[in-house]
């Protein structure tokens, strides 16, 4: 038994990280490259850690790496690239940038912007519906599978106080909590840390339900999540779940939006409800749903947890509709609850926090 072993992951995936930084560009390319190796969710965290170890080597190479990849031959090997291709590629590129930041790193080639550009256009109102549903949904679910870089972004939107509960002004997350960040919590060993558990729940699960099938969409809502869950997360993310009356004044506005974008009724532009997807959507995606002040999937998708006793020591308050329910449940004002131990599949949770005076 000669063997040496590294059994930590992290350590294998650096040292492959610095095996693969030591070839020549060309070697270096073909590996990564034939057979689209870089895309294969095994070497997600050796390129990542290749980026940083790259930059160290000298500004060129990292670019040099990125280069490569955008211009990778296509598997049609003729023609424009489809957008779940280019999504696939910005979502990865986008990820080794986000992790150079430190650096202030931006890469030199021009179309790495392009490309970010392009495939984030299926977030955008004014460009997203050129598009067919289909192909954004497809592009969409291929950005989260390589790393959507809207996750790594400040998304906190600050709401105005007031209204008629008097509320002080506050941050609301711009999208439902998603996999990908209720991975790391998981990951975090959140589930044994009794110290998150102050509400109640501990240690009745040990990840969210259908937890294997959910991290296939890094970019989906998280659901399968009891009130308890979601009270345990925002405490280890240092936040909390929003009250009804703030999820209420977001989603409606200080004018009483009927919906949180106004008060055109319902379509498959704005939610994503009736079963007509038949599945929660990565967030955002539906951009003409979104409330003014940007906040994204208010109505459909998933319901969401929030603080409130819908009835004390019984059951908690849901907001407001999902991928399943009919358009009558899509109003900014209407609500749902549950027994907070509940664990459906379309239910999720997005958090609060208060501003600092």
């Amino acid at each position: 038994a000669s063997d040496v072993a590294f059994w930590h992951l992290t350590f294998q995936e650096h040292l492959a990280a610095k095996a693969v930084a030591g070839m020549a560009d060309t070697a270096q390319q073909e590996l990564l490259l034939t057979g689209r190796t870089v895309y294969k969710p095994e070497w997600r965290e050796v390129v990542l850690l290749l980026g940083g170890v790259l930059y160290r080597q000298g500004l060129e190479k990292v670019d040099g790496l990125i280069s490569a990849v955008l211009s990778e031959p296509r598997p049609s090997g003729s023609g424009r690239p489809s957008l779940a291709d280019q999504a696939r590629c910005a979502g990865l590129l986008g990820a080794i940038v986000s992790d150079l930041q430190p650096f202030t790193y931006q890469p030199a080639y021009p179309r790495y912007q392009r490309t970010m550009d392009a495939v984030l256009g299926i977030f955008d109102a004014d460009k997203a519906y050129d598009i067919e549903f289909g192909v954004r949904l497809e592009a969409a679910e291929a950005l989260g599978q390589a790393g959507d870089p809207r996750l790594s972004q400040d998304n906190w939107v600050t709401i105005e106080g007031s209204g008629p509960a008097r509320l002080k002004l506050f941050q609301i997350a711009r999208y439902p909590v998603t996999v990908e960040e209720y991975r790391r919590f998981v990951e975090d060993e959140g589930y044994r840390n009794e110290r998150w558990w102050q509400a109640g729940g501990f240690p009745e699960n040990r990840e969210p339900r259908d937890w294997d099938e959910q991290v296939q969409h890094p970019n989906r809502p998280v659901t399968g999540v009891s009130w308890y869950e979601a009270s345990a997360y925002c405490a280890w993310d240092g936040v909390r779940l929003p009250s009804e009356a703030e999820w209420e004044l977001a989603a409606a506005g200080l004018e009483d939006r009927g919906y949180p974008w106004g008060p055109q009724v319902p379509d498959e532009q704005r939610a994503n409800f009736d079963m007509k997807v038949g599945h929660p959507t990565p967030v955002g995606l539906y951009p003409a749903g979104a409330t003014p002040e940007g906040v994204a999937d208010m109505a459909g998708n998933v319901w969401e947890w929030v603080e409130d006793w819908y009835e004390r020591d019984k059951v908690r308050v849901l907001r407001v509709g999902s991928f399943i329910g009919g358009s009558r449940l899509l109003r900014a004002s209407d609500r749902g609850w549950d027994e907070p131990g509940v664990r459906d599949l379309d239910i999720g949770f997005r958090c609060a926090r208060d501003v600092a005076p």
